[in-house]
């Protein structure tokens, strides 16, 4: 009897090791899960939360700057989205930033949402064509300085703009 007892000690305390081996390995499991998978899902949340409030915040902008002529930007924004590949938040940001400083300058609505399509889609086309570091919205920004006479930005798009000379002084005038 004694024998069986020494053996079902030594069997339960075996047991007893395999079911903490076990039982590390699942915390171990556990711990992979959260870093691998928990993690990565908080962080997409984050990012799709702020993605969110920069599409609030920017429709609120292009809102605002073309308040006159809502239905005639959704559409050009639209259309320029789908021209250029470009996601909604994308083709609005360009639009208002550069409208925004147009109306700024007294621009009519209208006229700034021409000229800020127009400003955009060279910066798009640029951007592709120079392979320009910053994408669209660096030349979009680079452009929109040269409106404003900042022209060095420019000179990364491959533009170089003289100040000094007859046509640009008779331009200005």
């Amino acid at each position: 009897m004694a024998s069986k007892a020494i053996g079902f000690e030594r069997a339960m305390k075996k047991a007893s090791k395999k079911l903490k081996k076990f039982g590390k390995n699942i915390q171990k499991t556990g711990k992979s899960l959260t870093m691998g998978l928990t993690l990565p899902i908080l962080g997409l949340a984050a990012a799709a939360l702020k993605f969110g409030s920069d599409l609030q915040e920017t429709n609120s902008k292009f809102n605002q700057v073309f308040s006159s002529m809502q239905k005639e930007a959704q559409d050009t924004a639209k259309v320029f989205q789908e021209s250029f590949g470009l996601s909604e938040l994308a083709a609005k940001q360009l639009l208002s930033d550069t409208g925004d400083l147009l109306v700024g300058f007294g621009f009519t609505e209208e006229a700034a949402l021409d000229l800020s399509t127009q400003v955009n889609e060279l910066a798009v086309d640029l951007a592709s064509f120079t392979n320009f570091e910053g994408g669209a919205e660096g030349a979009s920004k680079a452009l929109t300085k040269a409106l404003v006479g900042e022209t060095e930005s420019s000179k990364a798009l491959g533009i170089v703009i003289r100040q000094g000379t007859k046509e640009y002084k008779e331009r200005t005038e």
